[in-house]
């Protein structure tokens, strides 16, 4: 799939800095890459290098970095040696896709993709996240769109690696939900005038009623697996993406987006007790 869009890199702020947090910072999240998988508990992602980053730019000492990354230790797992075939191709990489015990294979693909790159990067990544057939950037949705905080993390460390991490961890735990954001979809039934309209009417919708039995990320696959909810989703993405797609709305939309997260995270939980969602706040980063 060609795409008309291009990846721009800005320089990283902190390639010219050689305080001792910054040089602590970059050693920690190499150290993170080198020792820990990018999933761990089969369902959790790795966020050492943002949680760092959110630390580092809090004004963190360098001290402080280490102690923080000590605790990260004691959750994460390390890595082990693959014991599946080596991924050698493209075509041998997208049957994987999704494979969570290729982790590593993943993992060892993409730094290939990397070293081959040289200095020519960021040609590199606009292949694989924009321009391939198959591209990235639709399954960076993928655990709450972590795949791409840890690209915007990569953009402001200026560190490729952890882009590259980025799409090993998209190939790992590949979403479900890929299928149906790239899919063509039909035209929309009604239009919509507001982000927020189109979540109450999903809110109202009996079709998403009794799919899981309880609130959860887990299950997610259960709900695209169900008919009424998977039509019922599509019929939404279209109405969404007529939305959105608006050029005249553009800035506005973002903004919605930004003002549609904050109202996940704060005012979704039960009246007079406020309870913050770890999943509902990576929808507010992942807009920002």
């Amino acid at each position: 799939m060609s795409s008309t869009g291009k990846l721009r890199f800005p320089e990283s702020l902190f390639t010219s800095r050689h305080d001792e947090a910054t040089v602590v910072l970059r050693r920690l999240i190499e150290d993170n890459h080198n020792q820990n998988r990018l999933l761990y508990k089969e369902v959790l992602h790795n966020h050492v290098q943002h949680g760092l980053l959110a630390a580092y730019c809090l004004g963190s000492s360098g001290a402080r970095l280490r102690e923080l990354f000590s605790e990260e230790m004691k959750e994460l797992e390390s890595r082990e040696e693959s014991k599946r075939e080596k991924i050698t191709t493209e075509l041998v990489l997208d049957e994987l896709l999704g494979h969570k015990e290729n982790e590593l294979d993943f993992i060892i693909y993409f730094e290939q993709q990397r070293s081959n790159s040289g200095v020519h990067v960021q040609e590199a990544l606009q292949y694989w996240i924009l321009d391939r057939e198959k591209e990235f950037l639709p399954a960076f949705i993928g655990g709450y769109a972590h795949p791409l905080i840890m690209l915007a993390d990569a953009v402001e460390l200026g560190r490729s690696m952890l882009a590259f991490d980025a799409l090993a961890l998209t190939a790992t735990d590949w979403s479900p939900l890929t299928t149906l954001v790239t899919m063509s979809l039909p035209p929309p039934e009604t239009c919509s005038n507001s982000l927020l309209e189109i979540l109450d009417k999903i809110r109202n919708d009996s079709s998403f009623e009794h799919v899981v039995p309880s609130p959860g990320i887990q299950h997610i696959a259960e709900i695209v697996h169900n008919g009424p909810a998977t039509a019922a989703i599509i019929k939404y993405l279209s109405i969404g993406n007529e939305y959105i797609s608006r050029t005249e709305f553009n800035l506005q939309v973002t903004g919605e987006m930004v003002e549609v997260a904050i109202y996940l995270l704060m005012c979704t939980h039960v009246p007079g007790a406020p309870a913050f969602d770890f999943f509902l706040n990576h929808n507010l980063t992942g807009d920002h």
